[in-house]
């Protein structure tokens, strides 16, 4: 990103705030800038004021945005002197620490907007602080155990972190699946609930043996036993044939020899 619209969009942003500028103004002269000069989105890529009418209700979304490989909405809120509350650490789970509040009321509204519309991945932002979640999964993780990524101000997203910044929400970047990458893929805290032990209310040494079998018994026996050199031949002459050590081979030959 170059200097002088780094320069400009800080600036900007501080007239925004000296101001308390309304949230259609900071839609317009922060997050349009940088969603479309920073993050290199094109008009084409978003709809803004998007309807969704369920239950007898319609709500609005301030942006979608859509690729043909991954989508997201964005929650705008009001640039002001009270921000949004927000950890300085980049990821936060999705607890109540962080759902609460005015931030937490944005983060639902965005979620539920999502899952109305089938949009896996939402941003709440002010044009300064910057959050960006999954809002809806597929996988058994809980929302309330799912990760944010943060950018707690502008000069995270825009200067020290940038490349972070842009490596999450650029254009080439969502349609490459870094929202899918670092969102759902990476955490071992995304993943705990997939483990084989969440699913099973026993300890591992006492789960007794499969009840399948006694079914399968004479064939587990003979497969690991000298009988499978009699009882199919075409198949221990494929086993001999692709045998590759030697010793095995002559202990096999004697065996058939005994027999």
């Amino acid at each position: 990103m170059e200097n002088g619209l780094a320069k400009s969009l800080f600036e900007r942003f501080e007239k925004l705030r000296l101001y308390e500028a309304n949230e259609a103004e900071t839609r317009l002269k922060l997050i349009d800038r940088i969603l479309f000069e920073v993050l290199d989105w094109t008009h084409d890529d978003v709809t803004v004021e998007e309807h969704v009418s369920e239950d007898g209700s319609t709500e609005y979304s301030d942006y979608v945005v859509r690729t043909g490989f991954s989508s997201f909405v964005i929650e705008a809120k009001k640039v002001g002197r009270a921000e949004l509350t927000v950890p300085t650490k980049r990821k936060e789970t999705l607890n109540r620490r962080l759902v609460s509040g005015e931030t937490g009321d944005a983060i639902t509204q965005a979620r539920d907007y999502c899952r109305k519309i089938g949009v896996q991945f939402a941003v709440v932002t002010n044009g300064s602080q910057w959050i960006i979640f999954p809002a809806l999964r597929t996988d058994g993780v809980r929302f309330d155990r799912s990760t944010a990524i943060i950018f707690p101000n502008l000069t995270s997203a825009l200067q020290d972190d940038l490349d972070e910044f842009y490596s999450l929400l650029s254009r080439g970047a969502v349609i490459s699946g870094s929202l899918d990458n670092e969102l759902l893929g990476r955490r071992e805290d995304q993943l705990i609930e997939r483990r084989l032990n969440q699913y099973i209310d026993q300890p591992f040494t006492k789960i007794r043996r499969n009840s399948v079998y006694h079914v399968i018994q004479n064939e587990i026996e003979t497969a690991f036993s000298e009988d499978i050199t009699t009882s199919d031949v075409d198949l221990f002459r494929a086993l001999l044939q692709n045998s590759l050590v030697g010793g095995f081979t002559t202990r096999i030959h004697g065996v058939r020899r005994m027999s």
